[in-house]
């Protein structure tokens, strides 16, 4: 059964993109996030998700499901509007720490 390991891989790559800001260099963020949406866009969805669920396309998006084992039931509308701009957050937070507050990142492109 892959679903623990695809569930590690997930929350792994979750942890390294909400913490990139603090120590990837944020052209390297835009890539990464550039990236990402392109699979959603080709794929229809997470790849991860898609075969963690056992389907092509699934309602309920990785976070989601996440939540819902930790017994935490957000508002499925506000949920995606924050995974829809997850990736633009990440990156303005990125610049603002990177160049506005001038941290420099561990990874520096």
């Amino acid at each position: 059964m892959l679903t623990p390991l695809i569930v590690a891989i997930h929350v792994a790559i979750l942890a390294a993109a909400y913490s990139a800001p603090f120590w990837l260099d944020w052209r390297l963020c835009l890539i990464l996030a550039v990236i990402f949406v392109l699979q959603l866009l080709i794929f229809g969805g997470c790849l991860l998700t898609m075969l963690q669920f056992d389907n092509k396309r699934s309602e309920l998006s990785f976070q989601e499901w996440l939540l819902h084992q930790m017994r935490l039931k957000p508002s499925r509308h506000q949920l995606k509007l924050f995974l829809r701009y997850g990736p633009v957050m990440v990156i303005g937070w990125a610049i603002i720490w990177q160049e506005v507050l001038h941290f420099t990142p561990a990874v520096r492109l």
